[in-house]
């Protein structure tokens, strides 16, 4: 089976990708050079060419996986999982790990250790998880699976905008009502 390099909706979702992964970035810099007090070059000369090489390396090497598994079950219909950095994870490490650390020390570098490590550990708990992952795909619903994504969904990406838009309610609950309305009935909106 001949599988293409790139089909239609490839250059929505490369430009989607990328600039959620540049607002990911500019975060993650943010947060070391202003909460954790890191030096800029220190962030700039290393945190940021290693990430920029791991951002690479592991797209390439997903979308090496995807094309395999493509190939292995006969399937058009196979996307690589996007690699980059996760945002709730991102916000943990600073806020909880490194955060009370460098309040602690005054020290940014022993701080960024302490993220190093917890990323290390985590790690290790990802690699066990993939050998027992399978087992948990195979005996718990499926709808457990995903009822847990969905929770986290909620609470790290919708209830903060939800809770802000009371800010400038006379704008968004228009809004919202036009979404539910969209999402929730058949009337179209206007030119569609």
């Amino acid at each position: 089976m001949k599988l293409p390099y790139w089909v239609r909706g490839d250059t929505n979702a490369f430009f989607g990708f990328g600039v959620n992964v540049l607002v990911n970035v500019l975060t993650l810099t943010g947060l070391c050079i202003g909460v954790i007090k890191m030096p800029a070059s220190d962030v700039f000369g290393v945190i940021l060419p290693a990430l920029g090489i791991a951002l690479v390396a592991g797209n390439i090497y997903y979308t090496h996986l995807a094309r395999r598994l493509a190939r292995k079950e006969n399937r058009s219909d196979v996307t690589a999982m996007p690699y980059g950095p996760s945002v709730p994870h991102m916000f943990i490490v600073i806020f909880v790990i490194m955060l009370p650390i460098y309040l602690t020390t005054g020290n940014a570098i022993r701080a960024w250790t302490a993220g190093i490590a917890w990323a290390f550990i985590i790690g290790v708990i990802v690699l066990i998880g993939a050998f027992v992952g399978p087992y948990i795909r195979k005996y718990a619903p499926r709808a457990a699976l995903l009822g847990t994504l969905a929770g986290i969904s909620i609470t790290f990406i919708s209830m903060n905008p939800a809770g802000n838009m009371w800010r400038a309610a006379w704008i968004a609950l228009p809004v919202l009502g036009l979404l539910l309305i969209g999402l929730l009935t058949d009337v179209n909106s206007p030119r569609r």
